[in-house]
C-alpha cells in the first residue's frame, strides 16, 4: 500500500490526508506542478503545519484553504469526517 502513496501526511487536526499516484496522474493534466516532486513535499508541510487558514465561504465545513510559508504556497482540500 505505501508503494502506490505519493503522499501520507496528518493535518493540523490530525487526520490522515492521503493522495494516490493513480490520484497524481489522473491530476497532472491539469495540474502540471504534480509533476515536480518538490512539489509534493511543499504540498506536505502546507497541510501538516500551515502558517494561515483561511475557511471556504461556500462550503465552511467541508473545505479550508491552508497556505505555508506566509502565501506563497496553498493547498486547499476537502474535510471529510
Amino acid at each position: 500500500m505505501k508503494k502506490a502513496l505519493c503522499l501520507d501526511v496528518f493535518d493540523k487536526d490530525g487526520v490522515r490526508v492521503i493522495f494516490t499516484k493513480k490520484q497524481r496522474l489522473l491530476k497532472m493534466e491539469k495540474h502540471p506542478e504534480l509533476r515536480e516532486d518538490a512539489f509534493l513535499i511543499r504540498l506536505s508541510e502546507a497541510i501538516g503545519k500551515p502558517s494561515f487558514i483561511y475557511a471556504n465561504f461556500d462550503r465552511p465545513l467541508k473545505r479550508q484553504a491552508l497556505y505555508f510559508r506566509e502565501f506563497k504556497f496553498m493547498v486547499g482540500y476537502n474535510i471529510s469526517r
